[in-house]
């Protein structure tokens, strides 16, 4: 009896080393885990910081750049032409000396050097034109004449990094449900889209007599903060954050 016990404590005893073996192993694992979890976190923080940067040079270096939406394409014209004739219009003072950079129709007159074959002149679309400034002071002295073409059907954009541009046309599409909605509690008078650095955001007006523009919660945007399911998806129209009637 003596030896049989004597057998199963010895038994139990090498299977407690066992389990301690494993335990300590589990925990080392656990440990490690922990420890690239962490190294993955710095990574991720790292690539993100890159992509802002990149992001952020890509910005400067479209800075001088607009896009002007709206301008007739006319069988064999000129595009710098037609945006010299369009800015005069507009208002801005040295519209015709103004020294442009580059100056072509997307998805019309490509610019010399292009890889694309040029669409034939008889065939043009009237796509923008894209205009590089020589001079970022003009770019300001023409976005500031920017609102006499509400109503027009024209418009002038700044030239944005593609996930920027992608989610102003969709906030763009958000404002202009809102602005139509039946629902009377999530409809607004106004809607604008404001860009700053690498953030998009939209912004409301309750009412035409209202003289503050209220951010609309969550809409906010930064294009490395959320996954890439996440780009296409809008704010909440219930909830404007502040207000006044």
């Amino acid at each position: 009896m003596s030896l049989t016990k004597s057998y199963f404590d010895q038994k139990h005893t090498e299977l407690m080393t066992k389990i301690l073996i494993l335990e300590k192993g589990i925990e080392a694992l656990r440990n490690e885990n922990l420890e690239l979890k962490e190294e993955n976190t710095v990574l991720k923080t790292e690539v993100v910081n890159l992509k802002k940067s990149c992001l952020q040079v890509e910005l400067v270096s479209k800075r001088q750049n607009i896009l002007l939406h709206g301008i007739p394409a006319v069988q064999g014209g000129n595009s710098e032409n037609a945006t010299r004739e369009f800015l005069s219009e507009l208002g801005v003072s040295n519209a015709n000396s103004m020294p442009f950079v580059k100056c072509y129709r997307l998805n019309g007159n490509k610019p010399p050097g292009s890889n694309t074959r040029a669409t034939s002149r008889t065939t043009l679309k009237a796509g923008p034109v894209f205009v590089t400034l020589a001079n970022l002071a003009d770019k300001d002295a023409i976005m500031k004449n920017c609102g006499r073409l509400k109503g027009s059907g024209k418009s002038i954009t700044s030239d944005l990094p593609r996930e920027l541009a992608r989610r102003r046309k969709e906030l763009l599409s958000f404002g202009y449900n809102l602005r139509t909605s039946s629902d009377t509690s999530t409809r607004v008078a106004e809607t604008r889209v404001i860009t700053k650095g690498i953030s998009v955001w939209i912004e409301a007006k309750k009412s035409s007599k209202s003289k503050t523009w209220l951010r609309i919660e969550d809409s906010c945007f930064d294009p490395f903060k959320l996954s890439s399911n996440a780009t296409s998806v809008v704010p909440s129209p219930a909830v404007i954050v502040g207000g006044d009637e």
